[in-house]
């Protein structure tokens, strides 16, 4: 049987995966109504089309704070959105 903290970890991580594919699906969305390619989102926001691609992509340890407040800034999306506060919350949790 698996200790009580793994059991949690594996938990609190499905969560985040979960959480960062549906902030990065909504972003790809947003852009693409607003008829941008991600270089032209990145050129906004001082970030590498790369980098964009693996926010959008869902991929949870590339989110930072100021990045994700200029993108959904650049976007017309409230900075305050649960989703992206859960992420916030799960970076600053001690390892």
């Amino acid at each position: 049987m698996l200790p009580r903290k793994n059991v949690q970890r594996r938990f609190i991580r499905s969560a985040l995966e979960q959480v960062a594919y549906q902030i990065g699906t909504h972003l790809a969305i947003e852009r693409n109504r607003n008829e941008w390619t991600q270089e032209e989102l990145g050129e906004r926001v001082g970030i590498p089309q790369e980098y964009l691609s693996m926010l959008e992509n869902g991929q949870p340890f590339a989110y930072n704070d100021a990045v994700i407040d200029a993108i959904f800034t650049e976007l017309g999306l409230p900075t305050d959105d649960e989703r992206a506060s859960f992420l916030k919350w799960w970076r600053d949790l001690p390892r």
